[in-house]
């Protein structure tokens, strides 16, 4: 009867033993947790935490620098530790809008964490193709890419992928430094109307424009930095559908250009539009077309040769009653090189003001002052 009598207070005595003790296991299972974690690294002792800061060798798609973007850091070699395994695909994000960034991990706490002696090499891409840290984004880093649809800035800005590699850093040396380069190709399309042969300013407002014979489908490797374009060419490829961007350089018929400073100037019976394509191979040439009140004009053989990675191509074309005229064309580095000119083959000049000097003399007759 006692024993009977005595366990409800026994019970009751042990149920306050128990919950006595949940603050204490709350804790302890809370700090084993981040201990544990395979990518918060922060409570590690002596833990430092890496330093991401970044340029853009030239500029972005549609003549920005960094826009508050997030990059994807990722660490191809760690000698001693298990960092490649840990950090394949860490998002860092910068409030930025200049040239060169600092960037902060986006997860708090969740950057990457230098615990040993050891020189870590990374390679860094954008934009972020959000995912697990642990995990190469895409397929084992290698992410589909299309082309196709480019209405406006913003949607350019997000093709334009940038790759930077071979940085290095340390537990004593944490700053790590990324140069990004651009990985795809862009192209400028110049249209222009005659007045002098039958055409007004309105005439372009109006007509559809096409570039056709590009592959849109294919991959990026954000791991190597390497392109690949698969898939049929287009045949009917629109540029006239493309809307303006507001605050920013666009595709529209009348704000052909937005310089540095932010302004812009219409120009009447003027296009100019910019996409972002694959790097590829276009031998024959692409076919540029203009319909206007249902009468079509064409040029075939626009461009071609090869598109190549980090490459600005721009075509100039001039819309008359007799068809499309073709009146120039340029291939620039994206990435601008000091003290470098384009001759009028095309070809890449020369890294110092003396060769400069001479080549200019050579390609104009005319001569420059130097300083050396």
């Amino acid at each position: 009867m006692d024993g009977t009598k005595n366990r409800p207070e026994s019970n009751i005595s042990n149920m306050k033993k128990y919950i006595s003790l949940l603050p204490a296991a709350a804790f302890l299972c809370i700090a084993i947790s981040c201990v544990l974690d395979p990518i918060y690294d922060f409570p590690h002792p002596g833990a430092v935490p890496a330093q991401i800061s970044a340029e853009i060798v030239g500029t972005k798609a549609v003549e920005t620098l960094w826009n508050k973007d997030k990059i994807g850091v990722i660490v191809t070699e760690s000698p001693s530790s298990d960092l490649t395994e840990r950090y394949r695909n860490v998002g860092y994000v910068t409030a930025s809008t200049g040239t060169a960034a600092e960037f902060t991990a986006s997860v708090n706490r969740g950057g990457i964490y230098f615990r040993n002696d050891e020189t870590v090499k990374f390679s860094a891409y954008a934009p972020y193709c959000e995912g697990d840290a642990t995990l190469y984004p895409g397929n084992d880093g290698e992410i589909a890419v299309s082309t196709l649809t480019q209405p406006d800035a913003a949607t350019a800005e997000k093709l334009d992928y940038l790759f930077a590699a071979e940085a290095t850093a340390s537990k004593a040396a944490p700053a790590v430094k990324f140069a990004f380069s651009h990985i795809m190709s862009r192209i400028i399309l110049n249209v222009k109307v005659s007045t002098a042969d039958g055409f007004d300013a309105a005439d372009i407002d109006k007509g559809i424009f096409e570039l056709n014979g590009l592959v849109h489908e294919g991959t990026v490797n954000v791991l190597t930095g390497k392109t690949v374009a698969s898939g049929q060419a287009s045949c009917a490829w629109s540029l006239g559908r493309f809307p303006a961007a507001a605050g920013a350089y666009d595709n529209s018929p009348r704000r052909p250009r937005r310089n540095p400073a932010g302004k812009s100037a219409p120009t009447a019976g003027k296009h100019r539009y910019v996409a972002v394509v694959l790097p590829q191979s276009v031998p024959n040439g692409l076919i540029l077309k203009a319909v206007i009140d249902g009468q079509a004009f064409s040029i075939d053989g626009v461009l071609a040769g090869e598109l190549e990675a980090g490459k600005s191509y721009t075509y100039d074309a001039t819309l008359k009653r007799t068809g499309l005229e073709f009146t120039g064309s340029t291939i620039l580095p994206w990435e601008p090189t000091k003290d470098r000119i384009i001759d009028i083959a095309g070809n890449v000049g020369f890294e110092n003001s003396k060769y400069f000097s001479q080549v200019f003399k050579k390609q104009t007759g005319m001569t420059t002052h130097s300083k050396d």
